[in-house]
């Protein structure tokens, strides 16, 4: 309905009808800092830019959910509104919203203030014909899907008591509730864990079953037989900015493999994996070998790696394999590899980490074809020889502490005064040795893998003063430990409620992590 009533404004400028739309609009405001301005209005700017905020919701994902082999994306900013927070597993968490450098927790405020959503109203126009059903809900919200079939946005139907001349003002909704941003400082560990709770374990020939990875059983594929995860699952389910995700993965030298036995029309999709230490150590021996044929020597032109050199020992090593698989696996995981181990260093200047162009160690290339010439002609790997001496040391003594953890009756000695098993440290220095070129394993010392390793490892002497590892025993190590966690962890996310955690997202400073 329209007011009248005595004003200073001059007579030009009559009262402006103003009516409310019923029922009102489901709505609540989001403050954005300036900086995430900046990034909404660049995205606005330049639509190449977008999809790079995205709402995620901080839920764990229980191990028993790993079996299935699709997981429904969160939706991202560009995609039409705010999801909800529910998982497919019917977990619910706290909201964030992430961007690709920073992450913040979004915060429900309660207000007093009586603020309206309005909308200017062409009230010459009367109600569209789409308009019928719109709150399809039930909740007062405009069905997003609808909207976007309109494109040019939601036309008002005539307000009840409004003028039929010229236009007016009408209400789409009264907010109650403000969302916040809080700022939060991403945890690496915590990434580190989710991206290794979601990704499929890739085991080698030569892997033994963990009982910890029950489920996540065989060459990529769990004991179900369902495929794995694509990227865009693990990116879309992790709260977190992409950019550290990705970095993690990295680090981790998670790959990415064609799927198996993909639908038709879905063959190029590719999902990602998480190698066990074993496939990682037969990989690396696979390309030094190879080095060797191919007349290229990791230890000349400072540690460089031209990328037609790389090209020479890719290709020698896929030649080397019988099978699309095989063949698949190796040139995969030997990228996994090298963007662990190795810098890109461009000859035209840009920066391979921050520039548009495809990468020659881009997680999205699945195979020989799909790296250009241009690639090849302007990049060059760079190694970190300590870098790559304590990766490789830190994957052969977990792949010992695996296979320790697997088989109670170790071959290695064993004795129960001891508390576990135990392996002679110069024996493991001589393995790790002739896992590197000569100048990179003059300064191997047993004290960084086992301090970046897996817990249950200590260095000890032995009866004749022998230096030696020690082991965790299957029962009572590291394994059962982890086990235990896992198991209370469920326990616990099932007895959490929701309003538990809304109430307390709603007083904390800070999100839980």
């Amino acid at each position: 309905m329209s007011t009248t009533s005595s004003s200073s404004q001059p007579l030009t400028f009559p009262p402006v009808p103003v009516s409310s739309t019923l029922p009102h609009q489901s709505l609540r405001l989001l403050e954005l800092p300036p900086e995430l301005l900046d990034e909404v209005e660049t995205q606005i700017k330049n639509p190449s830019k977008r999809r790079k905020l995205w709402f995620k919701s901080s839920v764990d994902i229980a191990p028993s959910a790993l079996g299935q082999g699709q997981r429904p994306l969160q939706k991202g900013f560009s995609g039409g509104g705010i999801t909800s927070v529910r998982d497919a597993e019917g977990k619910k968490g706290f909201l964030h919203l992430c961007t690709d450098d920073k992450i913040w927790a979004v915060k429900q405020v309660s207000t007093s203030n009586s603020v309206y959503i309005t909308q200017t109203s062409d009230l010459s126009h009367g109600p569209r014909a789409n308009d019928k059903g719109r709150d399809e809900g039930g909740d007062g919200d405009t069905s997003m899907a609808g909207a976007d079939e309109d494109g040019d946005g939601a036309t008002l139907p005539k307000a009840a008591g409004s003028s039929t001349r010229g236009g007016g003002i009408t209400t789409r909704a009264q907010v109650r509730n403000v969302l916040e941003l809080i700022k939060v400082e991403p945890d690496e560990r915590e990434i580190e864990r989710r991206v290794h709770e979601l990704t499929p374990l890739y085991h080698d020939v030569d892997d033994d079953v963990d009982p910890l990875d029950r489920g996540r059983i065989g060459n990529g594929t769990r004991s179900n037989g369902s495929e794995g995860v694509s990227l865009r699952n693990v990116l879309d389910n992790i709260p977190a900015p992409t950019r550290l995700i990705r970095d993690v993965m990295r680090k981790s030298c998670v790959f990415q493999l064609p799927q198996p036995t993909a639908p038709k029309g879905e063959e190029d999709k590719k999902m990602v994996y998480l190698p066990t230490p074993t496939l990682l150590l037969r990989r690396w021996k696979d390309f030094l070998q190879q080095c060797t044929i191919s007349g290229v020597n990791l230890e000349k032109n400072d540690h460089v790696l031209p990328g037609k050199s790389l090209r020479a020992v890719l290709d020698g090593l896929v030649e080397t394999e019988e099978t699309d698989v095989g063949r698949a696996l190796a040139f995969n995981v030997t990228l996994a590899i090298l963007r662990r181990l190795t810098d890109e260093v461009a000859d035209d200047g840009r920066d391979p980490h921050t520039c548009d162009d495809p990468s020659l160690l881009d997680m999205d290339l699945s195979s020989p074809d799909s790296i250009s010439e241009d690639q090849l002609v302007n990049t060059k790997l760079k190694f970190n020889p300590s870098l790559s001496r304590d990766v490789v040391g830190q994957w052969l003594l977990s792949s010992h502490t695996r296979k320790r953890s697997l088989v109670p009756n170790s071959s290695a000695d064993s004795s129960p005064a001891q508390g576990g098993l135990v392996l002679r440290v110069d024996e493991f220095i001589s393995e790790w040795t002739q896992l590197l070129p000569d100048s990179w394993a003059v300064n191997c010392d047993i004290a960084g893998p086992v301090s970046a390793s897996v817990n249950g490892v200590s260095v000890a002497r032995d009866d004749q003063g022998v230096q030696v590892l020690r082991f965790a025993s299957p029962s009572s190590g590291v394994a059962g430990s982890l086990a235990k966690d896992a198991q209370g962890q469920s326990q616990s996310q099932k007895k959490r409620k929701w309003h538990e955690k809304f109430g307390a997202q709603r007083t904390a400073p800070a999100v839980k992590r």
